[in-house]
């Protein structure tokens, strides 16, 4: 008996979604019948009969249907999301700390390129780079040269002065005006006579 009471308390919970449900006949016609708990906790099926286009059980079968949404996960969401890119963004690696300066020269064009240097000195006459360091060509078409802050002779530089030097395509050796070294910048000459004055671009 136990058994049978505990069958139908299952039975009344499983349709207590919907009170009623639809049969349809052999004949292809449907029928509505209502679902009745018994006091004794069985199950009992009422017929209400044949089910019409104006009926309310058809309206009720026909809106019963509801396709649910399948939550996306956040993980889902997360590798769908649009990763921020780094494209165009150079990464700037830090300065060498034993770099003073770098200067960048727009060569003339009677200059030759292979042969120009950047000679930095001191008011100490210890303090210096005799022949000068080569300049490189760099990507935008500029030469430059990593000024250390430690001259050849090992100590450090106080108040670093510089000239470009180079030879022309005839093969005479020029020289720029003496400028001072306060940090990154780019340069220029102009003949003046037998002088090549200096510009910071």
């Amino acid at each position: 008996m136990k058994r049978r009471q505990i069958l139908a308390i299952f039975a009344a919970l499983a349709l207590a979604v919907s009170s009623s449900v639809l049969l349809t006949g052999c004949a292809g016609k449907s029928y509505y019948f209502k679902a009745v708990v018994q006091p004794d906790g069985t199950v009992s099926y009422e017929n209400m009969g044949e089910i019409t286009s104006s009926s309310p059980a058809a309206a009720e079968s026909t809106a019963t249907e509801i396709v649910p949404e399948t939550p996306q996960s956040s993980a889902e969401e997360s590798s769908e999301a649009p990763a921020e890119s780094s494209e165009g963004e150079e990464s700037k690696a830090d300065r060498d700390e034993s770099i003073l300066a770098v200067i960048k020269f727009e060569k003339p064009e009677d200059w030759d390129g292979s042969a120009l240097c950047l000679r930095v000195y001191d008011d100490d006459s210890n303090n210096n780079t005799p022949g000068g360091q080569t300049m490189e060509l760099g990507a935008d078409g500029l030469y430059f040269v990593n000024v250390s802050k430690v001259a050849s002779s090992g100590n450090e530089f106080n108040n670093p002065h510089f000239i470009f030097l180079c030879t022309t395509e005839s093969g005479k050796v020029v020289q720029s005006e003496e400028g001072n070294i306060t940090g990154d910048a780019t340069y220029s000459v102009t003949k003046d006579g037998r002088k090549y004055l200096l510009n910071q671009v």
